[in-house]
């Protein structure tokens, strides 16, 4: 029951964080390419393009969050969570590619500047994109502490990027008003430069991921201590383990008594499996019984 809840709950939070994140991108898309059609910004174009990304980004992780909630099958007896890693690292490649045309754009316009015009309607198209992307971090912030969805991390990392550039574009913008037009593919430049950063980000966790890292050194522990705190388990050593999705995968060997029954020791194993579920419930774990011998017992 316990773990039927903590899945219907992690798939209401990331649904709606996924939806709220497709539904942002669309109207920041629509209203920054009004406001660069207006202004000619360079540090526009390059909002511009990165809520272009946003938008693709926050698609592709809108199906695959879907798609990493399918229950196990004979295929995939470990389910389908790794589809989210995917997804985040699908999002650090599009990322840099917006970052790498960022630079190009900014360049460009420092060898052949181009008038800037109407920049007070800029400011205005500004203003209600870093009031929308808040608005989406709140929701993702609690869609990541309720769920730890890297998919959802990832989207937000990127969304929180664009809450700094936003703000440096509007700024920007009214310095640009009180003509330092000079400013311009700077800002562009710093943008593009802290996105690159935050595509290295999303691409690292998402490899780990990818590639089985061990869980946190503390989530180990607590697991170690959880199970060789059960009453007639000697020791808890060896433990293994990967994230896939939001599941925790784990396998561990614990020591019992050497005249233990065989119908103790697998009483034992499940009480284990079940302290450490009820600690981490999105948890799958194999445990290993194992008669525990003294050194004197051995000679």
């Amino acid at each position: 029951m316990q773990h039927a809840n903590h899945h219907a709950n992690y798939a209401f939070w990331i649904k709606l964080a996924s939806t709220a994140s497709v539904v942002t991108a669309t109207l920041l898309v629509t209203v920054k390419t009004w406001g660069w059609l207006q202004t000619h910004s360079v540090s526009m174009l390059a909002s511009l393009i990165d809520s272009s990304t946003d938008l693709m980004v926050s698609i592709l992780s809108f199906l695959a969050v879907r798609y990493a909630l399918k229950p196990a099958d004979d295929d995939h007896p470990f389910g389908h969570g790794k589809a989210e890693a995917l997804a985040a690292l699908a999002q650090a490649l599009m990322i840099t590619g917006s970052a790498i045309y960022l630079l190009l754009s900014a360049l460009e316009q420092m060898v052949q500047p181009r008038p800037l015009e109407t920049l007070e309607l800029g400011a205005w198209a500004m203003g209600f994109s870093l009031f929308m992307t808040l608005l989406l971090l709140s929701i993702q912030r609690v869609a990541v502490a309720k769920t730890g969805s890297i998919a959802i991390q990832a989207d937000s990392l990127h969304y929180a990027t664009d809450l700094l550039s936003n703000g440096a574009v509007l700024l920007t913008i009214g310095l640009l008003m009180y003509g330092w037009t000079g400013l311009d593919p700077w800002v562009a430049l710093l943008v593009a430069g802290y996105v690159l950063f935050s595509a290295w980000k999303i691409a690292m966790v998402s490899f780990d991921q990818l590639m089985d890292k061990q869980l946190p050194i503390s989530v180990a522990s607590e697991m170690l201590a959880v199970a060789q705190a059960v009453d007639g388990v000697v020791r808890a050593h060896n433990l293994r383990s990967r994230q896939s999705g939001s599941t925790f995968v784990v396998q561990l060997y614990i020591d019992l008594h050497p005249d233990t029954p065989l119908h103790e020791s697998h009483r034992l194993g499940d009480a284990v499996r079940d302290a450490i579920i009820a600690r981490y419930p999105n948890t799958d774990v194999l445990v290993h019984e194992e008669p525990h011998f003294t050194h004197e017992v051995i000679q």
